[in-house]
């Protein structure tokens, strides 16, 4: 069976508008998918920036302690002669006007031994139990500090043990002849520390957890760590429990150290959610603007080929033996 002329005419029309439509789909959804892509990471990436800018404000913060607590006139006298009720009542002022921060304050004797420990809290500093009076002599950074090696007055590090992983700021303190008769450590918890960076999560060298204020946080698989430099950061994405994040994984590193590696997380799920809302609306868009031009294009079409059609009818007719149609097709034009 032939098809009628009109629509010989707008079938080439049909499948190239069709053909229009799906690649113009296709092509204007990835643009824009790639453009909230690529706004989604460069949110990721300032996120990262503000972390290590607060973890450098941290580290000045948590040092002007430091010093204030090594500083204080009065406290290499009395450490050097075990004047435990003097360290005391000195450095009490020290812990309490920390504000921004729940710290541990340690005082050590020249041989790493634990003589004094102040914590403080919202009530007010109060005192630590220091039965393990030898828990930072073994440390390297203490022994380096106590030593004095280098010009190494003031270090920090990472103790991950129990209860918590700790960032410890520690100081040697000084008579006025300059003879080392101790050191002083300021701890914060990384669990604070992190709780003060949102959508932070911390890990060691090895990519153990160690700290996190997501729910859902990612993984620093071996193949992510081996790719994180210290000028370079890595992103991720992940799918969990039906919402998709997408994470950026940088180093880790305060004064010059690794620590092991910061991560941030964000929910991806509006970027998910925006293709596939683009990808219909421009379904719809051209389906409709299809749909309309079919509509057009067929009615000016018969329009255009009626005639024509009637003048094929008329000649089929003939040919078949019927002289009396192409009187009266004739007649009526």
């Amino acid at each position: 069976m032939r098809l009628p002329i009109r629509y010989r005419i707008i079938l080439p029309f049909t499948v190239l508008l069709v053909f229009v439509g799906v690649v113009g789909t296709g092509v204007a959804s990835a643009r824009l998918a790639s453009a909230a892509s690529a706004q989604f990471d460069a949110s990721l990436l300032h996120s990262s920036l503000q972390a290590h800018q607060l973890l450098s404000q941290l580290d000045a913060n948590r040092m002007a302690d430091l010093r204030r607590a090594t500083d204080t006139v009065g406290v290499p006298e009395a450490l050097g002669s075990g004047d435990l009720g003097m360290l005391d009542r000195l450095l009490i002022p020290v812990t309490a006007n920390v504000a921004d921060a729940s710290i541990q304050l340690y005082v050590l004797d020249a041989r790493g031994n634990e003589v004094l420990g102040i914590k403080g809290t919202p009530a007010g500093p109060s005192s630590i139990d220091i039965s393990g009076a030898t828990a930072f002599a073994a440390e390297p950074t203490v022994v380096k500090v106590l030593a004095g090696v280098g010009g190494t007055d003031r270090l920090v590090f990472l103790r991950n043990q129990r209860p918590e992983p700790t960032v410890y700021w520690t100081g040697s303190v000084r008579t006025a002849g300059g003879r080392i008769v101790g050191a002083v450590l300021v701890g914060e918890p990384l669990a604070e520390i992190a709780a003060g960076i949102p959508g932070s999560t911390f890990y060691d060298l090895s990519g153990t957890r160690l700290a996190t204020t997501v729910r859902t946080p990612p993984v620093a698989s071996s193949t992510i760590r081996k790719a994180i430099t210290p000028v370079n950061t890595v992103g991720a994405d992940d799918t969990q429990s039906g919402h998709t994040y997408g994470a950026v994984f940088s180093t880790w590193t305060m004064r010059g150290s690794q620590f092991g590696f910061l991560a941030m997380q964000a929910n991806a799920d509006w970027l998910v959610s925006a293709a596939a809302q683009v990808r219909w609306i421009l379904t719809l868009v051209f389906t409709a603007a299809a749909l309309l031009t079919l509509l057009v294009g067929t009615a000016t079409a018969s329009r255009l080929t009626r005639p024509i059609d009637l003048l094929v009818r008329s000649m089929q007719a003939v040919s078949a033996g019927d002289l009396k149609q192409r009187g009266n097709d004739l007649r009526e034009h």
